[in-house]
């Protein structure tokens, strides 16, 4: 990968404006609530800060801005690009994936880092190892022996639930089988859950989107259905429209899960 340069909410904001571009809000955004005037300060001193760094200039009209050419390029890939990806990692989730924004030459990766939002380029050739290494994909997962059927909501809430004590009370309780939960328990406890999304934007203007979801801890890897991760909706307000009364995590190995993510990407290698 590139050199890596880090921007905060408000300074992101910032360029895009001065730019003109729309940045993508799949993350809590910060400035949404404020009133137009609060926002316009706040921007202000974002772009002050900017200039300070050598990011902004004085455009060649007067009162215009001008955005050092590397920067206005990543903001501008961020912003349009051709495929988009973003790697959730739970249980638990967060507010933050990792985004990855592709056109066919260049690759963003977008990554909350410490308060900062930290871009860094790469050639579009090494996307799909990257993605790998932001899921944490391991090709010698073994998979669970048997598939598992669970509640679709309790699931959904004890993946997106904030500790191991609340993951556990969402799979206790009436519909669920104690004895099919455990896995699931144990996986929360000690394993991972992953969810990637992508979506690709074709010349002719029209969205495709696919995503591959998997769970995995001490007893193997199943898939998870998009409807109980991110994927399917806000995290922590999965409801009972949104998510199947009941889904079936399928065992799955972690070269049929790079297969997956490599056949999404449309590059048929793993």
């Amino acid at each position: 990968m590139g050199l890596s340069i880090a921007f905060g909410q408000e300074e992101l904001a910032a360029l895009a404006d001065v730019l003109g571009e729309v940045l993508p809000t799949s993350e809590p955004d910060p400035l949404a609530e404020l009133s137009r005037s609060a926002k316009g300060e706040v921007l202000e001193v974002a772009r002050r800060s900017l200039r300070a760094r050598g990011v902004l200039r004085s455009g060649d009209e007067p009162g215009s801005a001008a955005v050092a050419v590397a920067a206005a390029r990543l903001v501008e890939v961020l912003c349009r690009p051709l495929l988009a990806a973003e790697v959730h990692l739970g249980p638990g989730w967060g507010d933050h994936p990792v985004h990855f924004a592709a056109i066919v030459e260049a690759t963003v990766e977008r990554r909350w880092d410490d308060g900062v939002h930290r871009l860094t380029p790469f050639a579009t050739a090494e996307l799909l190892p990257a993605l790998f290494a932001a899921a944490g994909l391991d090709h010698d997962l073994a998979p669970a022996a048997e598939p598992i059927v669970l509640p679709g909501l309790a699931l959904a809430r004890a993946l997106a639930a904030p500790d191991d004590e609340a993951a556990g009370r969402a799979l206790t309780g009436p519909g669920v089988d104690a004895g099919a939960a455990a896995p699931v328990v144990a996986a929360l406890q000690e394993g991972a859950a992953v969810a990637v999304g992508l979506v690709r934007r074709p010349v002719d203007g029209r969205r495709l989107g696919s995503e591959v979801a998997w769970l995995t801890g001490p007893r193997g890897t199943w898939w998870l259905p998009a409807s109980v991760t991110p994927l399917g909706g806000p995290v922590g307000r999965h409801d009972a429209v949104a998510v199947p009364a009941t889904v079936e995590l399928v065992p799955v190995s972690g070269v049929k899960l790079a297969v997956a993510l490599a056949e999404a990407l449309g590059s048929g290698a793993t």
